[in-house]
């Protein structure tokens, strides 16, 4: 997956997750449900949503700086990989960004590097992308 694949993966979680709020906060409060993102929108309104989206989602995916990330090499069936996990990066906000934005999108190519997220969230791995 590259960057601008997990963008609009990470854009259309981000949208889903407004909708589910604000669905949730409609049934609580007994009002009539919203739409803020209308199937059938006026002509560009969607479309300039869309751009607001992917810009905010695109920016998260720059300030995410995994230079400042500890990382430890790892090898493993597929060969060798890099691994960074929550206990070693306690209090860090760029390791907290890249689990954020894995948990929507799945994985992610950056700088020419994979980066997945285990199964139990508690690590994230990045390895060399092969072409």
């Amino acid at each position: 997956m590259n960057d601008k694949e997990a963008t609009l993966k990470f854009a259309r979680g981000l949208q889903l997750l407004c909708e589910t709020f604000i669905n949730d906060l409609d049934q609580k409060t007994g009002t009539v449900p919203s739409k803020p993102f209308q199937s059938d929108p006026s002509p560009g309104g969607y479309d300039v949503l869309k751009a607001k989206v992917l810009k905010e989602a695109s920016d998260t995916i720059e300030t995410f700086d995994p230079s400042k990330v500890k990382w430890l090499p790892k090898s493993g069936a597929k060969g060798p990989f890099e691994l960074a996990t929550i206990k070693d990066n306690v209090n860090n906000v760029e390791y907290d960004k890249m689990v954020a934005l894995l948990q929507t999108a799945g994985s992610l190519t950056k700088d020419k590097l994979w980066y997945w997220l285990f199964p139990t969230g508690e690590a994230v791995g990045r390895k060399t992308v092969r072409k």
